[in-house]
């Protein structure tokens, strides 16, 4: 469902069905797109502006986390490949990265457009610049597979949390604590 929360009387614009039960969704920074994730590993794209499914794509292997870049040009998904995948919004695979040995669970946008990160069941957190998306730094101060991750408002920091009753708070620039 939609919400247009400046409506009183209705606030639910329209509902949307999707295939089977979601379980990921990111909103496109620019807000024309909508993509969805379900247990089946099917991405939906929807055009929030006609609200209407644009594409839907079913994948051959287990799709994690995925958000939109910064621009709102591509859709970037993790896979239990240990892959980075980077798509339009017809979910035309544009690029594929094999960055861990194992499935890489969560992926966060720095806010200054200059770096992404990505975690992983091998408990790494590997930072790539943008727009060479090339890997220029792991932080491995973690011993289980890491769930979440997520940048300062200014991006010196990265923070990473795993099942471990710990978060690691680390300078960007210099991986130090």
């Amino acid at each position: 469902r939609l919400w247009d929360v400046r409506s009183s009387s209705s606030p639910c614009i329209v509902t949307i069905n999707t295939i089977g039960e979601n379980i990921n969704i990111s909103w496109c920074p620019d807000g024309n797109y909508i993509a969805v994730g379900n247990k089946d590993d099917i991405i939906t794209v929807i055009d929030a502006r006609k609200f209407k499914a644009t594409r839907i794509q079913k994948f051959n292997h287990e799709v994690n986390e995925f958000t939109w870049d910064n621009s709102g040009k591509y859709l970037f998904m993790t896979t239990e490949l240990g892959t980075i995948e980077v798509f339009t919004h017809e979910l035309k695979r544009l690029k594929s990265i094999h960055a861990h040995p194992s499935n890489i669970y969560c992926i966060e946008f720095d806010r200054s457009n200059k770096y992404f990160a990505v975690g992983s069941a091998d408990a790494i957190v590997s930072l790539f610049t943008l727009p060479e998306m090339i890997c220029v730094r792991t932080f491995t101060k973690l011993e289980c597979p890491v769930r979440t991750i997520s940048f300062s408002h200014d991006s010196s920091m990265i923070t990473a949390a795993s099942e471990e009753p710990l978060i690691d708070i680390s300078h960007t620039q210099t991986g130090e604590q």
